[in-house]
């Protein structure tokens, strides 16, 4: 039997903060394996990487990704497509200012950066000799340069942003398949890629893969509502550290991870301007909006299907 012989320097292994804050701009990510996974002793197979580029215009370039949960490989999977499309960009746009360049050319460098990605894990798998379907995962990009936010992506992670005009929403969009834990992933090709520009100037965003994404923006039966008291401490926040300890620690609390048991990736982005932004948190709308979703679930779930009645039948 010839034995494998993986990279495991190819892996991006969770549990490590990064942050950084370059001419008004800073990040922050963090990526731990979830409860499920150290339950039965598997990896994460999260991954996130998050680069600063172009001296004289100060941009991120940040990526996220999940590896699809029943392929063996996926953990190589998003690993590589995190360094390798995100590092295509930071060189494409070391030298080029994303506030003066196209949207058209943006968004075909990022639909690059998602090829490359593929062809890399093709070429990983190549080299193994495994079936490329063993390495997918999700992708989700993003640049910023403090104003504007570029995108591309694919699968069930998401971005959520905050606009300067104080509007909080989720600006992609969960590509799942029909059944429940069907998810699109990178492989299922171009023409399933999302690549877009958020159309205001933005202050703020998260990035995430499902397991937070889901615990934080509802679904779209309920608007897509977004729970922003989770992401306010980042954007408010002036110590980076304290700040990745606290969100450590909220991620690792045991109520949490009775919620959340899947791999968990966040990743915030954030300008100057976000302590000032003019959007408020409406707790008594969230309560209230929650409330009125869970009756119509509960009422949906529970309500007699009065057709099913007929004369040969009775209630007693």
């Amino acid at each position: 039997m010839t034995k494998l012989n993986f990279d495991e320097s190819k892996l991006i292994n969770p549990g490590e903060l990064s942050f950084q804050e370059v001419g008004g701009i800073n990040f922050l990510g963090l990526t731990l394996t979830g409860k499920s996974h150290l339950e039965k002793g598997k990896v994460c197979q999260d991954a996130n990487y998050v680069r600063f580029t172009n001296k004289n215009h100060p941009t991120v370039v940040a990526a996220i990704a999940d590896g699809v949960g029943s392929c063996a490989l996926s953990n190589y999977g998003s690993s590589i497509a995190v360094k390798v499309s995100a590092n295509y960009l930071t060189s494409v746009f070391k030298k080029l200012d994303i506030s003066n360049t196209d949207d058209k050319e943006i968004g075909e460098h990022i639909r690059t950066a998602m090829q490359k990605a593929l062809d890399a894990i093709e070429e990983e798998a190549n080299i193994n000799e495994q079936l490329p379907y063993s390495y997918q995962t999700t992708l989700t990009l993003a640049m910023y340069d403090g104003n504007n936010l570029y995108y591309g992506h694919i699968g069930d992670d998401g971005i959520v942003a905050l606009t300067s005009d104080g509007k909080l929403s989720m600006i992609t969009t969960r590509i799942k398949g029909d059944e429940a834990s069907s998810v699109y992933p990178l492989q299922a090709g171009k023409q399933m890629w999302e690549v877009g520009k958020c159309i205001e100037p933005v202050d703020g965003f998260m990035m995430a893969t499902d397991g937070i994404l889901d615990s934080i923006v509802m679904s779209e039966k309920q608007n897509n509502r977004v729970y922003y008291p989770f992401m306010e401490p980042a954007f408010k926040g002036t110590d980076n550290i304290e700040i990745g300890k606290l969100y450590a620690k909220t991620m690792q609390d045991s109520n949490f991870r009775k919620k959340v048991t899947d791999d968990m990736t966040v990743v915030f982005v954030k300008n100057e301007r976000v302590k000032n932004n003019p959007y408020r948190f409406d707790a008594k709308k969230w309560n209230d909006e929650t409330e009125y979703y869970e009756k119509q679930l509960t009422e949906a779930l529970y309500s007699t299907p009065t057709d099913y009645y007929d004369n040969s039948h009775k209630r007693i």
